[in-house]
């Protein structure tokens, strides 16, 4: 978190010094609150599933590492002409893909499977925003913090033909992100709002997810310290997310 407390000063600090001057001219909405939907896609700066320290994905192989997409929600209270406050529900959907070697229990290592895992993540944060008035739009800057909710599925083709359908465990974990926006109003209801967002759901904390059913039960056959070898890491995600939302604002307070 400490990058991002770095960015997010760096951010804030000529909006607040440029306020005094452009505020003045602004006038409060006739309605202070607005809801959007967004659609992003992220350009990912550390994942755990992508890592090419993580067995899963050494050597990570077919895969684009840039095709994480965020689709989300936003609710707004609009406190001063400068400053709001914003909560955002976001779904996260990430699918990685590499080629590996199962080990079975006698030891011997098998053909190669290809693995395909996908992350989910269920991401609600909440935080203050600060707003400087630039034509027919607002340059916004947020900052918001909150909980992840994620969960992995694997999937491959082990050597044998065997096929491997594996649903992990869902864990919990802090995330927050800081935004720098524009939202430009074509009409006083509607608004089209463009966006730049650090995500930082990344922890130094990396465990294996944990398989819903264990492995003993749904692959006896296949030796259990590899089928653990296979199995995701849960530290989530950073990345950088490239926005598009839709705006509207509510009816008169």
């Amino acid at each position: 978190m400490k990058n991002q407390k770095i960015l997010l000063l760096l951010l804030a600090v000529p909006i607040l010094a440029l306020q005094p001057f452009i505020c003045n001219g602004q006038n409060l909405p006739e309605s202070r609150f607005t809801v959007g939907i967004e659609i992003a896609r992220g350009l990912l700066l550390d994942c755990s599933i992508c890592d090419a320290s993580n067995i899963i994905n050494k050597p990570l192989q077919n895969s684009d590492p840039e095709s994480y997409q965020v689709f989300s929600g936003h609710f707004n209270y609009r406190a001063t002409r400068g400053l709001g406050f914003t909560a955002n529900l976001s779904y996260g959907n990430l699918q990685a893909q590499s080629t590996r070697f199962l080990v079975d229990n006698n030891g011997e290592e098998g053909f190669p499977i290809q693995q395909s895992v996908a992350e989910h993540s269920r991401m609600l944060t909440i935080g203050p925003q600060l707003f400087i008035r630039i034509g027919q739009g607002d340059l916004g800057l947020e900052f918001r913090t909150g909980f992840n909710i994620h969960n992995a599925r694997l999937q491959a083709i082990g050597f044998g033909g065997e096929e491997f359908d594996i649903k992990y465990k869902m864990k919990f974990s802090r995330c927050g992100a800081t935004r720098l926006s524009y939202t430009y109003w074509p009409t006083h209801w509607f608004g089209v709002q463009f966006s730049t967002e650090f995500f930082v759901g990344n922890t130094a904390y990396s465990e294996y997810y944990e398989p819903r059913i264990a492995y003993a039960e749904s692959h006896p056959e296949i030796n259990q310290e590899a089928l653990q070898k296979i199995s995701p890491r849960e530290a989530g995600i950073n990345s950088l997310n490239f926005g598009l939302s839709l705006t509207y604002r509510l009816s008169d307070r």
